[in-house]
């Protein structure tokens, strides 16, 4: 049995961050970051052919400093967002499964299953060009595959999702240009429209998919 972990901390300076939005605008920021955690993993071959393993990855990403809206003309106008979680960095990512292999008349047949889970992450929002306090869910999908070599060619097959999970695979606070709403609401009316920016856009992640391929090597 094989088993590891390691424990890093990385920090990155002098970042340039540049965010396109839908219509073609672009907002700039700068700023440097730290990301903290802990890898881990364990392997296994409980007996001939078969084999386990898991990985694992818990993280902590924040902005050591942020700044966006700079006129350029001195710092004055810069809105600091110092402290902020990194957007999309998954804050747990484990990896388990098995795969086994044995032989079918003169095929060597290699079935896989794997369950993958993503922990909560935080969004971005583009109507400010800054990292949000607002998460996307965490999800969980489970997969399966065979592998079946045979001389020069490879025939494989897939599943993925196969409880057919619904989950968004990306989220973001829009700025309203994707559907050309830009712009907060100002106006009086009681209830309020529906927002001209601020609102979240996703994503959905493909259902349960399967697929099959052959590969020739030569």
């Amino acid at each position: 049995m094989l088993v590891g972990t390691s424990y890093f901390h990385t920090y990155y300076s002098s970042q340039e961050i540049d965010i396109g939005l839908a219509n073609g605008d672009t907002i700039a920021a700068s700023g440097s970051s730290i990301y903290h955690g802990v890898n881990m993993y364990a392997d296994e071959d409980p007996i001939a052919n078969l084999h386990f393993f898991v990985n694992g990855n818990v993280e902590g990403a924040k902005y050591a400093s942020y700044t966006v809206g700079c006129s350029g003309v001195g710092t004055s106008d810069c809105i600091s967002y110092a402290g902020s979680p990194v957007s999309y960095v998954p804050e747990t990512l484990f990896n388990f499964g098995a795969y086994y292999e044995f032989k079918f008349h003169s095929l060597q047949i290699q079935p896989m299953a794997a369950f993958q889970y993503v922990g909560t992450q935080h969004l971005f929002d583009n109507s400010f060009g800054a990292p949000s306090q607002q998460t996307v869910d965490a999800y969980g999908t489970l997969n399966f595959s065979v592998n079946v070599p045979y001389r020069f060619m490879k025939f494989q097959f897939a599943a993925l999702n196969v409880l057919n999970k619904n989950y968004n695979e990306y989220e973001y606070i829009s700025s309203g240009s994707y559907f050309g709403t830009s712009g907060f609401y100002t106006g009086t009316l009681s209830p309020p429209p529906p927002p001209y920016a601020g609102y979240v856009l996703a994503y959905p992640a493909a259902p349960f998919t399967a697929y099959g391929s052959v590969k020739f090597r030569y």
